[in-house]
């Protein structure tokens, strides 16, 4: 921005912090960005452009999912959604959109790999798989029993025990270790157990080698006990990024980096009441805040969707901020 001001940090070093910068990114200043990203196992981070602008595509590279012959096959690389980035976009969060990308990726591997095994076809389902035909299900919601609804049931030590013992994670079951019954909850320890195969047949899950969670639940219900358990490898899977997701060779969202410190570096960084007491910068920062806020205003459109976005709008009496482009009343 025209006349920035410089912050002095507690180590002595002097910088313009991003939020008196403007970004004007192109596709090669982004794959720049990406370039500088740590490598991941399996897992190549693209900075591509099409039609719509320039995005990042996280790849994956593993076994089929879905052929159980696929010990003996090649390897093979899927890609995930395209990440849309906007030239505005900070670099900062050109980064984080990229950490998210990884661990989204790396969430929805997992969630193909959980399997659950169905009693009475004997057959196994990947249950919290993102692929289930969701309008389908929508509209045959009475063969899904929802908990909320349903007849009050008594669940014993044993229905838990045989819900977390009948998922798998691909040819890995799940060992309960422990299980401890409080006054107001439930302490499960669950591991995963060695591979029921080949361990070629189960590539891709060597970071699990050592999963083990501890499960904090309200009843002995199996479907909580299930979805606890999914929580918990989705989280162990995260720990297992931000631990290693680098950027210049920092690992900024590692749990090593002290929430004081980085506390006291954003403080550091944000002498707003000092800086806007200029008032040539001080008219700058806002203008052009608020030519960056408008720039990603969406229209309201037409149609249902259009009428129940603004019916949650008028809800909220003297909103402030950029109202959608076309909205009843702009």
């Amino acid at each position: 921005m025209p006349f920035a001001p410089s912050v002095e940090l507690p180590n002595g070093n002097t910088a313009i912090p991003q939020h008196y910068l403007r970004f004007e990114h192109t596709l090669a200043s982004i794959q720049h960005i990406i370039s500088q990203i740590g490598l991941l196992p399996l897992t190549p981070i693209f900075a591509d452009s099409d039609n719509g602008g320039c995005y990042i595509q996280v790849g994956i590279i593993g076994k089929e999912n879905y052929d159980k012959n696929s010990a003996a096959l090649p390897k093979k690389i899927v890609y995930g959604r395209k990440w849309r980035i906007e030239p505005s976009t900070p670099t900062s969060e050109i980064i984080q959109t990229a950490f998210l990308a990884v661990k989204k990726i790396w969430e929805h591997e997992l969630r193909e790999f959980f399997l659950l095994k169905e009693e009475n076809s004997g057959k196994t389902s990947a249950v919290f798989s993102c692929h289930h035909d969701l309008p389908l299900m929508a509209n045959n919601r009475d063969l899904i029993e929802d908990e909320r609804t349903a007849p009050q049931t008594t669940w014993t030590e044993s229905d838990l025990i045989q819900a977390l013992t009948h998922a798998s994670l691909k040819s890995h079951p799940f060992i309960i270790t422990d299980i401890l019954v409080r006054q107001h909850n439930i302490i499960v320890d669950v591991a995963l157990a060695p591979s029921t195969k080949n361990k070629t047949a189960c590539d891709g899950l060597s970071r699990f080698n050592h999963f083990n969670a501890t499960l904090v639940l309200t009843s002995f219900n199996p479907s909580e006990g299930l979805y606890a358990l999914m929580d918990a490898l989705i989280a162990y899977s995260d720990k297992i990024i931000e631990e290693t997701f680098s950027y210049q060779d920092f690992v900024r969202f590692s749990r090593g980096n002290h929430p004081k410190n980085i506390a006291a570096l954003s403080i550091a960084s944000r002498p707003y009441a000092k800086h806007l007491q200029d008032d040539t910068f001080a008219s700058t920062f806002q203008q052009l805040n608020y030519e960056t806020d408008s720039c990603r205003v969406p229209s309201i459109g037409e149609g249902v969707l259009a009428e129940k976005n603004r019916h949650i709008i008028s809800l909220v009496d003297n909103l402030t901020g950029h109202l959608p482009n076309g909205f009843a009343g702009e």
